[in-house]
């Protein structure tokens, strides 16, 4: 898969609703389907007759004086629950009033219950669509301390009307959130930006900063497509943002279970995007080896048509898992990053040679291990999809016939440059204590079976023991035991020649033999560690790794 942070992880990993999630989420939806149709529609209903004509509304006189005072409520939410009836505006339904009262003590655990039935559901689809949105409460039960004789006073003291009330009700409709804005806000500003643009319009820029006006989809991960620009070396991330603004939607459940029924494209949370954006840009300076981000954007509108055309040629080519994502609405909000094009994943880079595979071993390593004492980083998902490679056209220069780390670690040299990317499940300080760390508390990125980078992951809960913020560098060694033994065990690399006739072939050996006996060195050492289960472990990170690396190639040296 040659794309820039377009690999696929493992579905457990990313959490992806699957079926059993749906039948979760429409069972509990059924349950409380009734008391959530009626009550919403009623109370809505009463609304809009209160405050349609002021004349229509009761006043205190009209409300019944037979249960004063016996712990009952006058013309209770019961009958917000029933199913409202078709009627010509302004007409009231036979036998029910347009007075919206409040419960007594006698049944508040009642209407508790029922709210509690609506916003369970409510606040798991909130949590997955990246809202803070409440459902909206129209007969309040939060009064029920107060009693009968007191909610009447309290109607009394609206001189004569409900004008207070309806006041009141009208403001709760139209409601604004503030903390639903303050996010976007804030990931406007760390882009530089007041107000989302328009996502055509910052192709058009896109395109002249990279001198290139043909897109290409070059591959996808679970909350993005990604594009190439060509001839430009950049590539474009496109990341769906799970954002609805500052209005409060009553319909968000049944809507959020439409989505999941019409395979609309995952989204992702803003403030994952925010992190993504400072972290790429905070690690960028610690090592060439980490990706580049030229710009970032926020936009708003449908999706290009361009980026269209290039994600149906894809289709045409290779069958891939995203819905197309021509499905969201005229005004979703999208991030964009610009970012540098750093070839293949590794996982489908073909290495034709022992020196190259020790060359993007060793170049991941360092990187790693600068940017632990610079930021105390980790990267904390290194899986070999998110190493990339690109071929370097210089070729090898120097003597071949002696080997040390820098030579090694010399792009130039082996003819293969290696770079990190996507850092969502990364950490990393880069002030005093501003920490910038995701808490991996979803039990999805644990449960994965089928591949060693699962057990990394399970191998990292240990390490850390669930606390996510703090600095933990052997994680870091975890993952690149984990890239070494993809390197050795699934790159499938050819094995050393024997009879060479020239010098130069002998000295080409002599090179692959080396290479492979480092690597082999350090794979036999981390594998010991980690049955002795890294107890009295000598490599506590990347830094101390790429001392051991060093020191193993000191004394292969002698072997030439």
């Amino acid at each position: 898969m040659s794309a820039l942070g377009a690999t696929r992880r493992p579905r457990a990993v990313f959490g992806r609703r699957g079926r059993g999630a749906k039948q979760s989420i429409r069972s509990q939806h059924a349950a409380s389907e009734s008391d959530t149709e009626s009550s919403s529609s009623s109370a809505q209903s009463d609304v809009e007759h209160i405050s349609s004509s002021k004349e229509n509304l009761p006043n205190s006189a009209s409300i019944p004086q037979s249960t004063k005072g016996k712990g009952k409520a006058t013309q209770t939410v019961a009958h917000a629950r029933k199913p409202m009836q078709s009627r010509p505006n302004g007409a009231k339904p036979k036998g029910q009033s347009n007075v919206i009262c409040i419960s007594s003590d006698s049944e508040s655990e009642e209407e508790d219950e029922s709210l509690d039935a609506i916003r369970s559901p409510q606040k798991r689809i909130n949590r997955r669509r990246g809202t803070t949105s409440r459902p909206i409460v129209i007969a309040s039960s939060a009064s029920s301390s107060t009693s009968s004789d007191e909610a009447e006073t309290s109607i009394q003291n609206q001189d004569g009307d409900l004008s207070g009330i309806t006041n009141q009700l009208q403001s709760l409709l139209q409601i604004k959130d503030t903390r639903d804005t303050e996010p976007l806000t804030t990931l406007l500003s760390v882009c530089n930006q007041k107000a989302p643009q328009r996502f055509d319009d910052c192709l058009d820029e896109m395109e002249k900063q990279g001198n290139g006006s043909k897109w290409k989809k070059i591959g996808e991960a679970t909350y993005s497509e990604v594009f190439g620009l060509a001839n430009s070396g950049m590539v474009l991330k496109v990341i769906p943002l799970a954002y609805k603004g500052d209005q409060i939607e009553q319909s968000d459940l049944e809507t959020s279970i439409a989505e999941s029924e019409s395979n609309i494209p995952e989204q992702s949370q803003l403030a994952d995007l925010q992190r993504e954006i400072e972290m790429t840009r905070g690690v960028s300076d610690a090592n060439e080896a980490f990706v580049k981000i030229h710009r970032a954007s926020i936009v708003r509108g449908t999706y290009s048509d361009r980026l269209l055309r290039a994600w149906d040629q894809r289709v045409k080519q290779k069958s891939d898992q995203n819905a197309r994502p021509d499905r969201f609405e005229d005004d979703q909000l999208y991030g964009l990053l610009l970012l540098s094009d750093g070839g293949k994943d590794l996982e489908s880079f073909v290495l034709p040679s022992w020196s190259q595979a020790a060359s993007v071993f060793a170049q991941v390593v360092q990187a790693i291990a600068e940017a632990e004492q610079k930021c105390e980083f980790e990267h904390r998902d290194l899986h070999w999809g998110n190493i990339v490679i690109k071929e370097i056209t210089q070729g090898r220069h120097g003597r071949r016939d002696i080997l040390d780390i820098k030579r090694i670690l010399s792009p130039k040299w082996s003819g293969v440059q290696a770079t990190i990317i996507d850092f969502t499940l990364s950490r990393a300080c880069f002030e005093e204590n501003n920490i910038i760390a995701l808490d991996m508390d979803d039990e999805a990125f644990f449960n994965g079976k089928g591949d060693i980078q699962f057990e990394v992951y399970r191998q990292m809960r240990k390490v850390t023991n669930d606390d996510w913020q703090q600095y933990y560098p052997l994680t870091n060694v975890l993952w690149l035991h984990y890239l070494l033994r993809k390197i050795m065990n699934d790159k499938k690399l050819k094995r050393l020649a024997e009879g060479a006739d020239s010098t130069s072939d002998k000295i080409e050996i002599g090179t692959e033999a080396t290479c492979y006996e480092l690597l082999s060195t350090v794979l036999k050492v981390l594998d010991a560690e980690e049955k002795e289960s890294r107890t009295g472990t000598h490599v506590k990170d990347a830094a101390s790794l790429f001392d051991l690396m060093t020191t193993t190639l000191t004394g292969s040296n002698d072997s030439f």
